[in-house]
C-alpha cells in the first residue's frame, strides 16, 4: 500500500479477546517490527510464538489502518519488555470519509447551551464511528446545531464537540439525530475506533 508507513513512537492497538491492549512502536526493520508489551488497565499481553495478531495502527498523517502481524519473537531492551512481529501482511486504510460504524444500545450525555451554560440530558445511542454519533432525543435540535457529548468508552470519559447533520423523527414522535464530531482529540477519536471494532467483534462471535 503506498501510504501505508510505519514509524518508531507511534500508537498501535492490539484486539485480543474481548480487549484492546495499548503500545507504540519501539523499532522497525526491514523483515520486522518490534512493540513495547501491550497492556490495558495494568494487564499486559503475553503473545505466543506463531501467534496471529490484529491491530490498529494510527500513522503520523492521522490516517488509521487495520493490520494482522505474526509474533516471531519476545526480547528484552534494558528493562522494557517487547515482542518482535512479522512486517504487516493485512493492511486495511480506514477511510475518514466513510468510518467504520457499529450499532450499539448505549447512553451519551448531550448538551446545548442555554445563557452561556450547558445544560446536558441523557440520550440513546444507536450507533458509534469515529466519525460521529447517533441518538434518539425528545428534545429539538435543528441541522448544524452544535451539540456537546460526553461518552464513556473504555471507562475513559470522552468529551467531544459535534454538528447535527440530520435529523428524522420516528414513528413515537422522538427524533434520531446524526451528529458529526466537529471537535474531537486524536487521541480520542483513537479510543472511539477502538471500540468499535471491539464491540464488532463481539457481535460477530453472538452470530
Amino acid at each position: 500500500m503506498e501510504n501505508f508507513d510505519i514509524l518508531v513512537n507511534t500508537n498501535i492497538d492490539v484486539e485480543y479477546g474481548d480487549k484492546i491492549y495499548k503500545s507504540k512502536i519501539q523499532d522497525v526493520e526491514e523483515d520486522f517490527i518490534s512493540l513495547y508489551l501491550p497492556v490495558v488497565d495494568g494487564e499486559y499481553l503475553l503473545l505466543k510464538i506463531n501467534e496471529e495478531v490484529d491491530m490498529i495502527y494510527f500513522d503520523h498523517k492521522r490516517n488509521t489502518f487495520r493490520l494482522t502481524s505474526k509474533v516471531i519473537g519476545r526480547e528484552i531492551s534494558g528493562n522494557v519488555r517487547l515482542i518482535k512481529l512479522t512486517k504487516p501482511y493485512k493492511i486495511t486504510q480506514i477511510q475518514r470519509r466513510n468510518y467504520v460504524r457499529v450499532g450499539l444500545v448505549d447512553s451519551v450525555e448531550v448538551g446545548t447551551k442555554v445563557d452561556d451554560k450547558i445544560a446536558y440530558t441523557k440520550e440513546w445511542v444507536t450507533d458509534l464511528s469515529g466519525g460521529g454519533i447517533r441518538f434518539i432525543s425528545k428534545i429539538q435540535h435543528n441541522k448544524n446545531d452544535e451539540v456537546y457529548l460526553k461518552l464513556e468508552q473504555y471507562n475513559k470519559n470522552l468529551q467531544v464537540t459535534g454538528k447535527v447533520v440530520r435529523k428524522e423523527k420516528t414513528d413515537d414522535g422522538r427524533y434520531l439525530y446524526g451528529v458529526e464530531f466537529t471537535d474531537i482529540s486524536e487521541r480520542d477519536r483513537e479510543v472511539i475506533i477502538s471500540n468499535v471494532f471491539k464491540l464488532m467483534r463481539k457481535q460477530r462471535e453472538l452470530t
